[in-house]
């Protein structure tokens, strides 16, 4: 299977127990779109969080915004590969930022400064 995942009963390809966890830390992705997004992660060594409206329980709707903290050689093609892995199973916008450790670390960009506090880990 895909990635190491299996089949749903719909065809979907699904990782155990990531949606259930991920689903606890109060992030509003719906089982499809949680499925999609542990699929589109795996075999990317780094960290994932999820920041914006989609880990507010009291908003509605929005986009996905998605930290990526991973060594890569580009952040745009990770960013791009993880976007276009999503988009084939879900009809969903997602907006992936992808930094590297050591970026994330030092917490000197302004926007990583801005988003620290609402960083909910998105486990794969």
């Amino acid at each position: 299977m895909r990635n190491g995942g299996r089949m749903d009963k719909e065809g979907h390809t699904f990782f155990p127990n990531t949606c259930e966890r991920n689903q606890r830390s109060g992030v509003r992705l719906d089982a499809n779109e949680c499925r999609a997004l542990a699929g589109a992660l795996r075999g990317v060594r780094g960290r994932f969080y999820l920041f914006g409206s989609r880990t507010d329980a009291t908003k509605r709707g929005g986009d996905i915004d998605l930290l990526v903290v991973a060594k890569t050689d580009s952040a745009y093609r990770l960013s791009r590969e993880i976007t276009v892995s999503f988009q084939i199973e879900v009809d969903e916008k997602i907006d992936v930022t992808v930094v590297s450790p050591e970026e994330f670390d030092k917490n000197e960009k302004p926007f990583l400064r801005l988003i620290r506090n609402g960083l909910v880990e998105f486990l794969v």
